[in-house]
């Protein structure tokens, strides 16, 4: 081989790989219908600022992304946190994380809709406007009465927010926290 058919080849071999990692992407937000999209430190640091979290709580995430919620969660109250990816390059962030933060959170390759809950004081989500209905009402069959659920980014259609928490609007990635009480 020359260093032309080499070039070639490595060109070729990139190529391909982007072509797999795209078509990855492709199946994985059609199957999920949610994509990745990281909760920004600031409104987490704003979060537990507003929330009263203990050493008691436990504390779920659903599409829990980079963990990084739970993981600040644990190492600032010490409450019990775990959470719910199926996402692969979410779920590894997530892992990854978890184990350099030295965090006690859990994390899960799993559906939550196919885990047991019941337990949670507190559930986090970070999801899109199609999937909040049906979310609202799994989430009614299966936490206890009690449970505050936290949104970030959108409210439950035909819930109405116990309260709402604005972040800061001149920032490119304000929202607003949705609390819940089911």
């Amino acid at each position: 081989m020359n260093g032309v058919q080499i070039i070639g080849l490595v060109i070729l071999c990139i190529v391909a790989i982007g072509a797999i990692v795209t078509l990855w992407i492709f199946i994985v937000l059609l199957f999920t219908r949610v994509p990745y999209v990281k909760t920004p430190k600031k409104n987490i640091d704003l979060l537990l600022k507003k929330i009263p979290f203990t050493k008691n709580d436990r504390v779920y995430d659903l599409g829990c992304g980079d963990a990084e919620v739970l993981i600040e969660i644990d190492k600032r109250v010490g409450a019990q946190t775990r959470g719910f990816e199926i996402s692969p390059f979410a779920y590894l962030r997530a892992w990854l994380a978890v184990k350099s933060s030295g965090a006690k959170t859990r994390v899960w390759f799993k559906n939550f809709r196919k885990a047991d809950i019941s337990d949670a004081t507190h559930i986090f989500v970070f999801l899109i406007p199609s999937v909040m209905q049906k979310t609202a009402d799994w989430l009614e069959h299966n936490v206890a009465k009690g449970t505050l659920i936290i949104s970030y980014g959108f409210s439950f259609p035909n819930k109405t927010p116990e309260q709402t928490i604005e972040t800061d609007k001149r920032a490119h990635f304000a929202s607003k926290f949705f609390v819940y009480r089911f």
